[in-house]
């Protein structure tokens, strides 16, 4: 197993490497992939069952505080 040195920078250690090198221009060349309507209404829906449930959780937590302590 071989561990590059903090003090070298990866620059150097990509010119010496031809598959490092290949995946540097990869991720160079990688273009983004275009946001779908059903990866956004996922997006969506996750982000409003993450409201609800933090109301519920909340709403549950106060009629709780209300019990115990008599103030919510």
């Amino acid at each position: 197993m071989t561990a590059i040195s903090p003090r070298l920078p990866l620059s150097r250690f990509a010119r010496q490497n031809p598959l490092t090198r290949l995946g540097m221009r990869l991720v160079a060349q990688r273009k983004t992939l275009p946001r779908t309507p059903a990866y956004l209404v996922v997006c969506a829906t996750v982000g409003v069952l993450n409201i609800v449930g933090l109301v519920m959780i909340l709403s549950a937590s106060s009629v709780r505080a209300l019990s115990d302590y008599g103030s919510a």
